[in-house]
């Protein structure tokens, strides 16, 4: 697999994490109908499969937390809060 062909997979991989993670930490928190946003997908995959930068600008009670702790619950299931903390941890 060619290096570009590696990222997709990985991207691809992140972005499938980042949904499941996402429907997983929504029906946790608001019961097994509740369903998430557009904009939280989007947001969610964005931050997980490319570790994009993301602003989301709602109105209160839209969910924005939830993008966090579901971000944060799948960068710490891939094993990325680990790896990103440790260099800081030794010092």
């Amino acid at each position: 697999m060619t290096s570009d062909g590696a990222l997709r997979a990985s991207v691809e991989f992140r972005a499938a994490k980042a949904n499941t993670v996402l429907d997983e930490t929504l029906r946790s928190m608001a019961g097994p109908g509740a369903v998430a946003h557009a904009d939280q997908r989007s947001a969610v995959v964005a931050l997980v499969s490319t570790r994009s930068r993301v602003l989301v600008v709602q109105k209160t009670g839209y969910g924005k937390s939830l993008i966090y702790w579901a971000a944060t619950k799948a960068f710490r299931e891939l094993g990325v809060v680990r790896r990103s903390l440790s260099p800081r941890c030794s010092r």
